[in-house]
């Protein structure tokens, strides 16, 4: 396999096959995702699954990866030639990649050099550089991330054995006329996958209290709702601010219509009542004394 791998460098026989992401939402394309494949050398096309050993070889792995990306920013720049909207594309990061003190700059180098615009291309880190590759990476690829100032925009979860989707999980079922209960189904999936539930619930509070607009507020209201059961008092606190400093939020009617979905919702998560007063979100205020008492 390596001996296969290292002949198609060599002869120029790796190449990107494109499939769409689809958002489910409105059916439209909204990006694609690059796939390794090769040509064989009596020109059938050949498997990612047929060079695997090939990935054990850190040398031959960022030639593969090198090759790809060269490859798919050649077709992004003759797509943006043409006038295609491709809106962008996706290209898995190897752990051998991460490897490399230069693989930011080098990689930034190339877009420049190709007057492709950093937005068209996105970096996809698989799980296996996570979890397959031992826990030491997993610190390393974040401070190499956040160190070059490079934001992590996709996480593809995958497994070996069993082939599926995320470890034993063979697919995950959800409805294409319910995208928003398929994808809520999806977070707590990948959050527990990755043990990172306190994380995504973290970054759901964020997201509601930094709406940008009303539809925005509604959106990730819900997604809030649906995912974070339980609020820890400083995403409770966090709320609070945000609802009070962003209009956007204590403007919303939808958050504070007859139906109450706030405060509702914090009873739930927090088991305490509140109400809404204008821009603050506040506790009831402790029983009145009735001054009728006599004593």
């Amino acid at each position: 396999m390596v001996r296969d791998a290292i002949a198609a460098i060599h002869d120029d026989r790796i190449l990107p096959f494109y499939q769409p992401k689809i958002d489910l939402g409105g059916h439209a394309v909204v990006g694609l995702e690059a796939l390794l494949r090769w040509r064989l050398p009596d020109g059938r096309i050949g498997l990612p699954a047929d060079l695997e050993a090939a990935f054990e070889d850190l040398e031959v792995a960022a030639a593969i990866s090198g090759r790809m990306i060269e490859r798919v920013i050649a077709d992004i720049r003759r797509w943006l030639d043409r006038g295609t909207n491709f809106h962008h594309v996706a290209i898995n990061a190897s752990a051998a990649e991460f490897r490399r003190d230069d693989f930011a700059e080098s990689l930034l180098e190339q877009l420049r050099r190709a007057e492709v615009p950093t937005e068209c291309l996105q970096l996809e880190v698989t799980e296996t550089v996570f979890l397959g590759c031992g826990v030491g990476l997993v610190g390393s690829v974040r401070a190499y991330a956040l160190g070059k100032g490079i934001p992590v925009v996709s996480l593809k979860l995958e497994w070996k054995d069993p082939p599926g989707f995320i470890g034993h999980v063979q697919a995950q079922k959800g409805s294409i006329n319910d995208p928003a209960a398929s994808a809520s189904a999806l977070y707590k999936l990948i959050a527990e996958r990755l043990g990172a539930v306190d994380r995504l619930h973290d970054g759901l509070v964020s997201a509601f209290v930094r709406s940008a607009d009303f539809n925005d507020a509604r959106y990730r209201f819900d997604r809030m709702a649906a995912n974070v059961e339980k609020l820890t008092p400083e995403q409770l606190e966090s709320i609070i601010k945000g609802y009070r400093d962003n209009a956007n939020l204590h403007n919303a009617f939808y958050l504070d219509n007859q139906h109450e979905r706030l405060v509702k919702y914090l009873k739930r998560a927090t088991g305490a009542e509140y109400r809404i007063e204008g821009a603050d979100i506040r506790a009831p205020a402790a029983m009145d004394l009735d001054d009728d008492i006599p004593f």
